[in-house]
Protein backbone atom coordinates (compact mmCIF):
# COMPACT_ATOMS: atom_id res chain seq x y z
CA UNK A 1 0.00 0.00 0.00
CA UNK A 2 3.03 2.29 0.88
CA UNK A 3 4.23 1.71 -2.88
CA UNK A 4 0.77 2.45 -4.42
CA UNK A 5 1.19 5.92 -2.17
CA UNK A 6 4.00 6.77 -3.22
CA UNK A 7 3.70 6.11 -6.56
CA UNK A 8 0.61 8.81 -6.77
CA UNK A 9 1.74 11.13 -5.07
CA UNK A 10 5.16 11.07 -7.62
CA UNK A 11 2.85 11.37 -10.72
CA UNK A 12 0.65 13.99 -9.55
CA UNK A 13 4.45 15.53 -8.83
CA UNK A 14 5.55 14.77 -12.30
CA UNK A 15 2.14 15.65 -14.25
CA UNK A 16 2.63 19.21 -11.95
CA UNK A 17 5.99 20.36 -12.66
CA UNK A 18 5.85 19.85 -16.46
CA UNK A 19 4.91 23.19 -17.90
CA UNK A 20 6.74 25.37 -20.29
CA UNK A 21 9.08 27.88 -19.66
CA UNK A 22 8.05 31.26 -18.56
CA UNK A 23 10.35 32.30 -16.09
CA UNK A 24 13.27 34.14 -17.88
CA UNK A 25 15.87 33.84 -14.90
CA UNK A 26 16.79 29.99 -16.25
CA UNK A 27 18.47 31.73 -19.18
CA UNK A 28 21.17 33.90 -17.77
CA UNK A 29 21.88 30.70 -15.28
CA UNK A 30 22.47 28.96 -18.66
CA UNK A 31 24.48 31.78 -20.25
CA UNK A 32 26.65 31.96 -16.86
CA UNK A 33 26.77 27.82 -17.50
CA UNK A 34 27.64 27.85 -21.02
CA UNK A 35 30.71 30.95 -19.82
CA UNK A 36 32.34 28.66 -17.64
CA UNK A 37 32.18 25.39 -19.06
CA UNK A 38 33.44 27.54 -21.99
CA UNK A 39 36.47 29.25 -20.05
CA UNK A 40 36.72 26.71 -17.06
CA UNK A 41 36.20 28.68 -14.33
CA UNK A 42 34.09 31.36 -12.48
CA UNK A 43 33.81 34.24 -13.72
CA UNK A 44 35.14 37.05 -11.31
CA UNK A 45 33.90 40.19 -13.69
CA UNK A 46 30.52 40.67 -15.10
CA UNK A 47 31.00 39.56 -18.98
CA UNK A 48 27.20 40.08 -19.51
CA UNK A 49 26.00 43.61 -19.12
CA UNK A 50 27.30 46.60 -20.69
CA UNK A 51 25.94 48.67 -18.39
CA UNK A 52 28.47 47.57 -15.76
CA UNK A 53 31.95 47.01 -17.16
CA UNK A 54 33.97 45.46 -15.18
CA UNK A 55 31.84 44.97 -11.80
CA UNK A 56 32.93 42.18 -9.73
CA UNK A 57 30.36 39.29 -9.48
CA UNK A 58 29.79 36.92 -7.00
CA UNK A 59 28.22 34.15 -9.29
CA UNK A 60 27.42 31.99 -6.20
CA UNK A 61 25.22 29.38 -7.95
CA UNK A 62 27.61 28.39 -10.29
CA UNK A 63 27.33 24.76 -9.42
CA UNK A 64 23.71 25.34 -10.58
CA UNK A 65 24.23 26.61 -13.91
CA UNK A 66 26.99 24.22 -14.69
CA UNK A 67 24.12 21.17 -14.03
CA UNK A 68 21.47 22.78 -16.03
CA UNK A 69 23.39 23.77 -19.09
CA UNK A 70 25.04 20.14 -18.72
CA UNK A 71 21.33 18.78 -18.81
CA UNK A 72 20.08 21.27 -21.70
CA UNK A 73 22.83 20.60 -24.02
CA UNK A 74 22.04 16.89 -23.66
CA UNK A 75 18.46 17.00 -23.65
CA UNK A 76 17.15 20.46 -24.74
CA UNK A 77 15.14 22.78 -23.07
CA UNK A 78 12.22 20.32 -23.34
CA UNK A 79 14.35 17.82 -21.13
CA UNK A 80 14.92 20.53 -18.89
CA UNK A 81 11.22 20.82 -18.42
CA UNK A 82 10.88 17.35 -18.22
CA UNK A 83 13.53 17.22 -15.42
CA UNK A 84 11.67 19.63 -13.51
CA UNK A 85 8.59 17.33 -13.35
CA UNK A 86 10.91 14.94 -12.05
CA UNK A 87 12.40 17.23 -9.88
CA UNK A 88 9.00 17.99 -8.28
CA UNK A 89 8.26 13.96 -8.22
CA UNK A 90 11.13 13.64 -5.96
CA UNK A 91 10.22 16.64 -3.80
CA UNK A 92 7.10 15.09 -3.04
CA UNK A 93 8.50 11.34 -2.48
CA UNK A 94 10.90 13.39 -0.09
CA UNK A 95 7.82 14.85 2.08
CA UNK A 96 6.36 11.50 1.63
CA UNK A 97 9.31 9.91 3.14
CA UNK A 98 9.44 12.32 5.95
CA UNK A 99 5.89 12.05 6.63
CA UNK A 100 6.24 7.91 7.22
CA UNK A 101 9.08 8.63 9.30
CA UNK A 102 6.39 10.00 12.00
CA UNK A 103 5.08 6.91 11.85
CA UNK A 104 1.64 8.10 9.90
CA UNK A 105 -0.30 5.61 7.60
CA UNK A 106 0.66 5.78 3.67
CA UNK A 107 -2.63 7.33 2.34
CA UNK A 108 -2.36 10.37 5.13
CA UNK A 109 1.26 10.66 4.13
CA UNK A 110 0.40 10.74 0.76
CA UNK A 111 -2.43 13.56 1.23
CA UNK A 112 0.74 15.58 3.56
CA UNK A 113 3.06 15.22 0.34
CA UNK A 114 0.22 16.18 -2.33
CA UNK A 115 -0.48 19.64 -0.42
CA UNK A 116 3.29 19.72 -0.42
CA UNK A 117 3.41 19.23 -4.13
CA UNK A 118 0.42 22.17 -4.95
CA UNK A 119 2.43 24.38 -1.97
CA UNK A 120 5.45 24.68 -3.73
CA UNK A 121 4.26 24.36 -7.43
CA UNK A 122 4.23 28.44 -8.16
CA UNK A 123 7.69 28.71 -7.26
CA UNK A 124 8.98 25.36 -8.02
CA UNK A 125 10.64 27.21 -11.59
CA UNK A 126 14.09 26.38 -13.36
CA UNK A 127 15.54 28.18 -10.49
CA UNK A 128 17.87 26.94 -7.74
CA UNK A 129 15.56 27.26 -4.56
CA UNK A 130 14.83 23.76 -6.22
CA UNK A 131 17.38 23.07 -4.79
CA UNK A 132 16.55 24.46 -0.98
CA UNK A 133 13.70 22.95 -1.08
CA UNK A 134 15.00 19.33 -1.16
CA UNK A 135 17.90 20.78 1.22
CA UNK A 136 15.69 21.90 3.60
CA UNK A 137 13.87 18.79 4.06
CA UNK A 138 17.10 16.55 3.82
CA UNK A 139 18.72 18.81 6.72
CA UNK A 140 15.85 18.82 9.43
CA UNK A 141 15.58 14.63 8.51
CA UNK A 142 19.00 14.26 8.80
CA UNK A 143 18.89 16.11 12.15
CA UNK A 144 15.99 14.45 13.09
CA UNK A 145 17.54 10.87 12.56
CA UNK A 146 20.71 12.06 14.44
CA UNK A 147 18.40 12.67 17.25
CA UNK A 148 16.85 9.28 17.09
CA UNK A 149 20.22 7.28 17.19
CA UNK A 150 21.26 8.91 19.97
CA UNK A 151 17.78 8.46 21.73
CA UNK A 152 18.69 4.65 20.99
CA UNK A 153 21.70 4.72 22.64
CA UNK A 154 22.40 5.56 26.59
CA UNK A 155 25.13 7.42 27.21
CA UNK A 156 25.87 7.91 23.82
CA UNK A 157 29.45 9.18 23.99
CA UNK A 158 30.35 12.20 22.96
CA UNK A 159 31.90 11.45 19.75
CA UNK A 160 29.18 9.91 18.52
CA UNK A 161 27.37 13.19 18.99
CA UNK A 162 29.49 15.14 16.44
CA UNK A 163 30.13 12.01 13.66
CA UNK A 164 26.21 12.32 13.27
CA UNK A 165 27.22 15.93 11.76
CA UNK A 166 29.17 14.98 9.13
CA UNK A 167 25.98 14.43 6.08
CA UNK A 168 24.28 17.42 7.64
CA UNK A 169 27.75 19.45 7.29
CA UNK A 170 28.40 17.69 4.05
CA UNK A 171 24.53 18.99 2.77
CA UNK A 172 25.55 22.40 3.55
CA UNK A 173 28.69 22.40 1.23
CA UNK A 174 26.87 21.05 -1.63
CA UNK A 175 23.80 23.42 -1.02
CA UNK A 176 25.88 26.92 -0.53
CA UNK A 177 26.85 25.74 -4.13
CA UNK A 178 23.65 25.85 -5.50
CA UNK A 179 21.70 28.88 -3.76
CA UNK A 180 22.62 31.47 -1.76
CA UNK A 181 19.79 30.14 0.36
CA UNK A 182 21.88 28.09 2.35
CA UNK A 183 22.21 31.02 4.77
CA UNK A 184 19.46 29.45 6.31
CA UNK A 185 21.48 26.89 6.87
CA UNK A 186 22.64 27.48 10.58
CA UNK A 187 19.29 29.31 11.78
CA UNK A 188 17.34 25.75 10.90
CA UNK A 189 20.03 23.47 12.40
CA UNK A 190 19.99 26.02 15.78
CA UNK A 191 16.20 26.07 15.95
CA UNK A 192 15.69 21.95 15.27
CA UNK A 193 18.54 21.29 18.00
CA UNK A 194 16.76 23.81 20.18
CA UNK A 195 13.29 21.95 19.86
CA UNK A 196 14.15 18.53 19.61
CA UNK A 197 16.24 19.45 23.57
CA UNK A 198 12.67 20.54 24.99
CA UNK A 199 11.51 17.23 24.79
CA UNK A 200 12.41 14.92 26.98
CA UNK A 201 13.21 11.14 26.32
CA UNK A 202 13.31 12.37 22.13
CA UNK A 203 17.19 12.40 22.22
CA UNK A 204 17.46 15.34 24.70
CA UNK A 205 18.32 13.10 28.13
CA UNK A 206 20.68 15.32 28.96
CA UNK A 207 18.34 18.05 29.31
CA UNK A 208 18.75 21.83 27.54
CA UNK A 209 21.69 23.12 29.69
CA UNK A 210 23.99 20.30 28.89
CA UNK A 211 23.04 20.47 25.44
CA UNK A 212 24.01 24.40 25.23
CA UNK A 213 27.05 24.08 24.01
CA UNK A 214 26.17 22.10 21.01
CA UNK A 215 22.81 23.93 20.32
CA UNK A 216 25.07 26.94 20.14
CA UNK A 217 27.83 25.18 17.77
CA UNK A 218 26.38 22.79 15.54
CA UNK A 219 25.21 26.09 13.75
CA UNK A 220 28.44 27.43 14.21
CA UNK A 221 29.53 24.49 12.15
CA UNK A 222 26.87 25.19 10.05
CA UNK A 223 28.30 28.61 9.00
CA UNK A 224 31.84 27.42 8.80
CA UNK A 225 30.40 25.01 6.33
CA UNK A 226 29.09 27.65 4.28
CA UNK A 227 32.46 29.44 3.69
CA UNK A 228 33.07 26.37 1.66
CA UNK A 229 32.31 28.51 -1.69
CA UNK A 230 34.49 30.07 -4.13
CA UNK A 231 33.94 33.37 -2.71
CA UNK A 232 34.33 32.64 1.00
CA UNK A 233 32.33 35.67 3.47
CA UNK A 234 31.57 37.61 0.67
CA UNK A 235 28.57 35.17 -0.22
CA UNK A 236 27.31 37.75 2.38
CA UNK A 237 27.29 40.74 -0.52
CA UNK A 238 24.52 39.39 -2.16
CA UNK A 239 21.76 39.88 -0.16
CA UNK A 240 22.78 42.80 1.00
CA UNK A 241 23.10 43.96 -2.72
CA UNK A 242 19.57 42.68 -3.81
CA UNK A 243 18.33 44.62 -0.27
CA UNK A 244 19.65 47.81 -1.56
CA UNK A 245 18.07 47.30 -5.14
CA UNK A 246 14.54 46.82 -4.20
CA UNK A 247 14.62 49.15 -1.17
CA UNK A 248 12.46 52.40 -1.76
CA UNK A 249 12.05 51.14 -5.24
CA UNK A 250 8.47 52.65 -6.51
CA UNK A 251 8.12 49.88 -9.04
CA UNK A 252 8.87 46.38 -7.78
CA UNK A 253 9.04 42.62 -9.43
CA UNK A 254 5.69 41.40 -8.11
CA UNK A 255 7.72 38.11 -6.18
CA UNK A 256 9.27 40.27 -4.47
CA UNK A 257 6.42 42.04 -2.70
CA UNK A 258 5.42 40.57 1.15
CA UNK A 259 2.36 38.10 1.08
CA UNK A 260 0.45 40.65 2.65
CA UNK A 261 1.01 43.27 -0.42
CA UNK A 262 0.60 40.47 -2.83
CA UNK A 263 -2.17 38.09 -0.45
CA UNK A 264 -1.15 33.91 -1.26
CA UNK A 265 -4.34 32.44 -0.49
CA UNK A 266 -2.70 29.03 -0.44
CA UNK A 267 0.23 30.12 1.85
CA UNK A 268 -1.91 31.23 4.42
CA UNK A 269 -4.26 28.98 3.93
CA UNK A 270 -1.53 26.07 4.77
CA UNK A 271 -0.36 28.07 7.56
CA UNK A 272 -3.76 28.13 9.47
CA UNK A 273 -3.96 24.50 8.82
CA UNK A 274 -0.56 23.87 9.98
CA UNK A 275 -1.08 26.32 12.88
CA UNK A 276 -4.57 24.02 14.01
CA UNK A 277 -2.80 20.70 13.40
CA UNK A 278 -0.40 21.75 16.00
CA UNK A 279 -3.16 23.51 18.47
CA UNK A 280 -5.09 20.34 18.75
CA UNK A 281 -1.66 17.86 18.84
CA UNK A 282 -0.66 19.78 21.42
CA UNK A 283 -3.78 19.39 23.31
CA UNK A 284 -4.07 15.84 22.79
CA UNK A 285 -0.55 15.04 23.78
CA UNK A 286 -0.21 17.98 26.68
CA UNK A 287 3.19 19.20 25.04
CA UNK A 288 4.15 20.57 21.70
CA UNK A 289 4.54 18.23 19.35
CA UNK A 290 8.00 17.72 16.91
CA UNK A 291 9.33 20.60 18.21
CA UNK A 292 12.27 21.02 16.28
CA UNK A 293 10.23 21.11 13.26
CA UNK A 294 7.87 22.88 14.65
CA UNK A 295 10.25 26.03 14.74
CA UNK A 296 12.60 25.30 11.65
CA UNK A 297 8.52 25.76 10.41
CA UNK A 298 7.93 29.02 12.01
CA UNK A 299 11.13 30.59 11.00
CA UNK A 300 10.51 29.66 7.34
CA UNK A 301 6.57 30.67 7.43
CA UNK A 302 7.84 33.92 8.86
CA UNK A 303 10.49 34.24 5.42
CA UNK A 304 7.97 32.81 3.72
CA UNK A 305 5.68 36.23 4.37
CA UNK A 306 8.33 38.57 3.32
CA UNK A 307 8.51 37.97 -0.22
CA UNK A 308 6.03 35.83 -2.45
CA UNK A 309 9.42 34.04 -3.88
CA UNK A 310 9.98 33.03 -0.57
CA UNK A 311 6.68 31.02 0.43
CA UNK A 312 7.70 27.76 -0.93
CA UNK A 313 9.83 27.42 1.63
CA UNK A 314 7.25 27.56 4.45
CA UNK A 315 5.98 23.78 2.95
CA UNK A 316 9.43 22.37 2.93
CA UNK A 317 9.46 21.80 7.07
CA UNK A 318 5.57 22.70 7.28
CA UNK A 319 4.47 19.71 5.60
CA UNK A 320 6.62 17.35 7.70
CA UNK A 321 5.81 18.77 10.90
CA UNK A 322 1.64 19.08 10.01
CA UNK A 323 2.88 14.70 9.38
CA UNK A 324 4.03 14.72 12.84
CA UNK A 325 0.91 16.90 14.56
CA UNK A 326 -1.21 14.47 12.78
CA UNK A 327 0.83 11.39 14.61
CA UNK A 328 -0.79 12.77 18.01
CA UNK A 329 -3.97 9.99 17.21
CA UNK A 330 -3.52 6.61 17.06
CA UNK A 331 -6.18 6.11 14.00
CA UNK A 332 -3.54 8.24 11.62
CA UNK A 333 -1.28 5.26 11.96
CA UNK A 334 -1.50 2.23 9.89
CA UNK A 335 -4.93 0.42 10.21
CA UNK A 336 -6.09 -3.13 9.22
CA UNK A 337 -5.93 -4.43 5.92
CA UNK A 338 -9.23 -3.48 4.44
CA UNK A 339 -9.28 0.04 6.22
CA UNK A 340 -5.77 0.57 4.16
CA UNK A 341 -7.17 -0.31 0.66
CA UNK A 342 -9.92 1.98 0.85
CA UNK A 343 -7.57 4.90 2.49
CA UNK A 344 -5.43 4.35 -0.48
CA UNK A 345 -8.06 4.16 -2.96
CA UNK A 346 -9.09 7.29 -2.00
CA UNK A 347 -5.98 8.82 -1.91
CA UNK A 348 -5.41 7.18 -5.34
CA UNK A 349 -8.62 8.89 -7.22
CA UNK A 350 -7.69 12.02 -5.75
CA UNK A 351 -4.06 12.11 -6.99
CA UNK A 352 -5.86 11.39 -10.52
CA UNK A 353 -8.46 14.39 -9.64
CA UNK A 354 -5.39 16.54 -9.01
CA UNK A 355 -3.08 15.54 -11.77
CA UNK A 356 -6.17 16.58 -14.12
CA UNK A 357 -6.72 19.73 -12.59
CA UNK A 358 -2.78 20.17 -13.60
CA UNK A 359 -3.14 19.18 -17.34
CA UNK A 360 -6.74 20.97 -17.67
CA UNK A 361 -7.48 23.21 -15.17
CA UNK A 362 -11.09 25.49 -15.29
CA UNK A 363 -10.13 28.85 -16.81
CA UNK A 364 -13.09 30.63 -13.84
CA UNK A 365 -14.36 29.98 -10.60
CA UNK A 366 -13.12 28.65 -7.80
CA UNK A 367 -10.78 26.05 -8.89
CA UNK A 368 -9.01 28.26 -11.27
CA UNK A 369 -5.28 28.42 -10.25
CA UNK A 370 -4.16 31.35 -9.00
CA UNK A 371 -0.89 31.29 -11.41
CA UNK A 372 -1.60 31.83 -14.99
CA UNK A 373 2.07 30.42 -16.09
CA UNK A 374 1.63 26.81 -15.13
CA UNK A 375 -0.42 25.37 -18.09
CA UNK A 376 0.33 21.95 -19.41
CA UNK A 377 3.26 21.62 -22.26
CA UNK A 378 6.44 22.03 -23.10
CA UNK A 379 8.64 24.76 -24.62
CA UNK A 380 8.51 28.36 -23.98
CA UNK A 381 5.37 30.19 -22.51
CA UNK A 382 3.64 32.04 -25.48
CA UNK A 383 4.35 35.31 -25.62
CA UNK A 384 7.38 35.73 -22.50
CA UNK A 385 10.01 35.96 -24.52
CA UNK A 386 11.22 38.13 -27.75
CA UNK A 387 12.11 35.22 -29.85
CA UNK A 388 11.39 36.42 -33.60
CA UNK A 389 13.39 39.85 -32.75
CA UNK A 390 16.21 38.19 -30.82
CA UNK A 391 16.92 35.93 -33.89
CA UNK A 392 16.41 39.12 -36.44
CA UNK A 393 19.21 40.57 -33.96
CA UNK A 394 21.22 38.00 -34.53
CA UNK A 395 21.45 38.80 -37.95
CA UNK A 396 22.99 42.02 -37.51
CA UNK A 397 25.39 41.69 -35.29
CA UNK A 398 26.33 45.21 -36.18
CA UNK A 399 24.04 46.97 -34.36
CA UNK A 400 25.64 48.93 -31.03
CA UNK A 401 24.27 48.00 -27.39
CA UNK A 402 20.38 47.92 -26.68
CA UNK A 403 18.22 48.71 -24.07
CA UNK A 404 16.31 45.90 -22.55
CA UNK A 405 13.86 44.92 -19.83
CA UNK A 406 14.11 42.93 -16.71
CA UNK A 407 12.43 40.10 -18.04
CA UNK A 408 14.34 39.84 -21.50
CA UNK A 409 17.48 40.20 -20.39
CA UNK A 410 18.31 36.07 -19.48
CA UNK A 411 17.36 34.96 -22.86
CA UNK A 412 18.69 37.42 -24.89
CA UNK A 413 22.25 36.92 -22.99
CA UNK A 414 21.43 33.11 -23.55
CA UNK A 415 20.24 33.72 -27.52
CA UNK A 416 22.85 36.18 -28.38
CA UNK A 417 25.92 36.37 -25.89
CA UNK A 418 28.24 36.65 -27.25
CA UNK A 419 28.42 39.20 -29.00
CA UNK A 420 25.96 40.95 -27.79
CA UNK A 421 25.72 42.32 -24.23
CA UNK A 422 22.79 43.08 -22.35
CA UNK A 423 21.42 46.47 -20.23
CA UNK A 424 20.17 44.34 -17.08
CA UNK A 425 18.84 40.90 -16.52
CA UNK A 426 17.68 39.40 -13.06
CA UNK A 427 20.90 39.87 -11.15
CA UNK A 428 19.56 42.72 -8.77
CA UNK A 429 22.36 42.75 -6.61
CA UNK A 430 25.37 43.86 -9.90
CA UNK A 431 24.34 46.98 -9.68
CA UNK A 432 21.87 48.18 -6.88
CA UNK A 433 21.36 51.76 -8.02
CA UNK A 434 20.52 51.04 -11.92
CA UNK A 435 16.68 50.05 -11.31
CA UNK A 436 16.33 53.61 -9.28
CA UNK A 437 17.87 55.04 -12.20
CA UNK A 438 15.11 53.89 -14.38
CA UNK A 439 12.12 54.75 -12.49
CA UNK A 440 13.23 58.22 -12.18
CA UNK A 441 13.91 58.45 -15.37
CA UNK A 442 10.72 57.26 -16.64
CA UNK A 443 8.79 60.54 -15.16
CA UNK A 444 9.87 62.14 -19.00
CA UNK A 445 10.93 60.93 -22.71
CA UNK A 446 13.73 64.06 -22.59
CA UNK A 447 15.46 61.72 -18.81
CA UNK A 448 14.71 58.78 -20.82
CA UNK A 449 16.51 59.56 -23.90
CA UNK A 450 19.47 60.77 -21.73
CA UNK A 451 19.94 57.65 -19.45
CA UNK A 452 19.86 55.63 -22.43
CA UNK A 453 22.63 57.46 -24.06
CA UNK A 454 24.20 57.81 -20.94
CA UNK A 455 24.67 53.69 -20.21
CA UNK A 456 25.67 53.45 -23.90
CA UNK A 457 22.45 52.11 -25.52
CA UNK A 458 21.39 53.11 -29.18
CA UNK A 459 18.09 51.77 -29.03
CA UNK A 460 15.73 49.39 -26.85
CA UNK A 461 13.96 46.18 -27.18
CA UNK A 462 10.73 46.23 -25.28
CA UNK A 463 8.03 44.36 -24.21
CA UNK A 464 4.65 45.66 -24.57
CA UNK A 465 2.54 47.68 -21.61
CA UNK A 466 -1.30 48.20 -21.95
CA UNK A 467 -1.84 50.83 -19.17
CA UNK A 468 -2.24 54.51 -20.27
CA UNK A 469 0.48 57.33 -19.25
CA UNK A 470 -1.31 61.26 -19.01
CA UNK A 471 1.13 63.48 -21.35
CA UNK A 472 1.48 66.80 -19.79
CA UNK A 473 2.46 70.12 -21.56
CA UNK A 474 4.13 73.16 -19.59
CA UNK A 475 2.22 76.62 -20.29
CA UNK A 476 4.05 79.84 -20.05
CA UNK A 477 3.15 80.31 -16.36
CA UNK A 478 5.19 76.76 -15.99
CA UNK A 479 1.96 74.51 -14.81
CA UNK A 480 1.46 71.39 -16.13
CA UNK A 481 -1.49 71.06 -18.48
CA UNK A 482 -2.28 67.21 -19.46
CA UNK A 483 -3.03 66.79 -23.33
CA UNK A 484 -2.80 63.11 -24.24
CA UNK A 485 -2.79 60.01 -22.68
CA UNK A 486 -0.52 57.08 -24.68
CA UNK A 487 1.04 53.99 -23.51
CA UNK A 488 4.46 53.81 -21.61
CA UNK A 489 6.50 53.14 -24.72
CA UNK A 490 5.00 55.54 -26.95
CA UNK A 491 5.69 58.06 -24.35
CA UNK A 492 9.53 57.01 -23.77
CA UNK A 493 10.30 56.61 -27.56
CA UNK A 494 8.58 59.46 -29.70
CA UNK A 495 8.90 59.59 -32.89
CA UNK A 496 11.15 62.88 -32.88
CA UNK A 497 13.92 60.81 -31.30
CA UNK A 498 13.36 56.83 -31.91
CA UNK A 499 12.43 54.80 -35.23
CA UNK A 500 10.23 52.35 -34.43
CA UNK A 501 11.99 49.74 -36.85
CA UNK A 502 10.74 46.62 -36.06
CA UNK A 503 7.93 44.87 -33.80
CA UNK A 504 5.59 41.54 -33.78
CA UNK A 505 3.39 40.33 -31.19
CA UNK A 506 6.16 40.21 -28.17
CA UNK A 507 8.53 42.98 -28.10
CA UNK A 508 9.38 46.68 -30.28
CA UNK A 509 12.24 47.29 -31.55
CA UNK A 510 13.50 51.11 -31.19
CA UNK A 511 16.97 52.68 -32.38
CA UNK A 512 18.15 56.00 -32.80
CA UNK A 513 17.67 57.18 -36.46
CA UNK A 514 20.99 56.44 -38.58
CA UNK A 515 21.60 53.72 -36.11
CA UNK A 516 24.33 51.77 -38.54
CA UNK A 517 23.20 47.89 -39.03
CA UNK A 518 19.86 48.55 -39.69
CA UNK A 519 18.85 49.60 -43.05
CA UNK A 520 14.78 48.76 -43.02
CA UNK A 521 12.59 51.79 -43.12
CA UNK A 522 10.65 52.32 -39.60
CA UNK A 523 7.24 52.57 -38.84
CA UNK A 524 6.27 56.09 -38.75
CA UNK A 525 2.71 55.69 -38.81
CA UNK A 526 1.92 52.48 -36.73
CA UNK A 527 2.01 52.47 -33.18
CA UNK A 528 1.61 48.75 -32.18
CA UNK A 529 1.41 49.49 -28.45
CA UNK A 530 -0.75 52.26 -28.97
CA UNK A 531 -3.76 50.96 -30.99
CA UNK A 532 -5.86 53.64 -29.22
CA UNK A 533 -4.14 56.50 -30.32
CA UNK A 534 -3.57 54.86 -33.96
CA UNK A 535 -7.21 54.76 -34.38
CA UNK A 536 -7.64 58.19 -33.38
CA UNK A 537 -5.31 59.64 -35.53
CA UNK A 538 -6.79 57.33 -38.49
CA UNK A 539 -10.03 58.23 -37.87
CA UNK A 540 -9.35 62.13 -37.59
CA UNK A 541 -6.90 61.61 -40.97
CA UNK A 542 -7.66 59.87 -43.85
CA UNK A 543 -4.01 59.99 -45.08
CA UNK A 544 -2.53 58.56 -42.05
CA UNK A 545 -5.02 55.86 -41.93
CA UNK A 546 -3.96 54.69 -45.46
CA UNK A 547 -0.21 55.11 -44.75
CA UNK A 548 -1.22 53.70 -41.20
CA UNK A 549 -2.85 50.42 -43.45
CA UNK A 550 -0.09 50.53 -45.78
CA UNK A 551 2.99 49.69 -42.76
CA UNK A 552 0.78 46.69 -41.48
CA UNK A 553 0.49 45.68 -44.40
CA UNK A 554 3.81 45.52 -44.98
CA UNK A 555 4.30 43.88 -41.72
CA UNK A 556 2.06 40.80 -42.39
CA UNK A 557 3.53 40.30 -45.66
CA UNK A 558 7.14 40.06 -43.27
CA UNK A 559 5.06 38.02 -40.83
CA UNK A 560 1.41 36.97 -41.79
CA UNK A 561 1.14 35.40 -38.27
CA UNK A 562 1.27 38.15 -36.28
CA UNK A 563 -2.27 38.34 -34.45
CA UNK A 564 -1.70 42.12 -33.44
CA UNK A 565 -1.08 43.39 -36.96
CA UNK A 566 -3.89 41.54 -38.13
CA UNK A 567 -6.30 43.24 -35.24
CA UNK A 568 -5.14 46.40 -35.81
CA UNK A 569 -5.45 46.02 -39.75
CA UNK A 570 -9.59 44.66 -39.04
CA UNK A 571 -10.00 47.81 -36.92
CA UNK A 572 -8.62 50.49 -38.95
CA UNK A 573 -10.94 48.89 -41.88
CA UNK A 574 -13.85 49.07 -39.70
CA UNK A 575 -12.92 52.74 -38.73
CA UNK A 576 -12.57 53.61 -42.76
CA UNK A 577 -16.20 52.02 -43.05
CA UNK A 578 -18.12 53.65 -39.95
Amino acid sequence: MSRLAAAAVAAVGFVAGVFPIFDGDIFWHLAAGRWIAEHGELPRLDPFRFTAPGARWIDHEWLFQLSVHGLVRAVGLDGLILARGAALAGFGLAVFAAARRAALAADLAGWVALAAILGVRPRFLDRPEIVTLFAVVALLSLLEQRERTLAAVSGAPRSMRWQGLVAPLALVVVWVNFHGEALLAPVLAGLFLLGAALVPGVGARDGLRRRAAEIAGVPLLCAAALLANPHGWRLLEVPHGIRGALTELAAVNPEWLSAFRAPQPFLFGGMAAVAALAAAARARLGRWPAPGWGLATLALGAVALTAVRHQALFYAAGAPFAARCLGAWPEAREAAAPARRRRVAGLAAGALALGAWCVAPPVAGPLRPRHGGLAWGLGLAEGRFPVRAAARLAERPEIGPLYNEFAHGGFLLWRLHPPRRVFLDGRMELDPGLLHELAAARRSAESWGDLLRRRGAVGALVRYEARAVTVFELEAGGAARPVESRTPNAFLFPTTSWDLVYWDDEAMLFLVPGTPGWDESPYRFVQPEDAAWTLRRASADREFRAAALAEIERKLAEQPDCRRAADLRRRLLAAATS
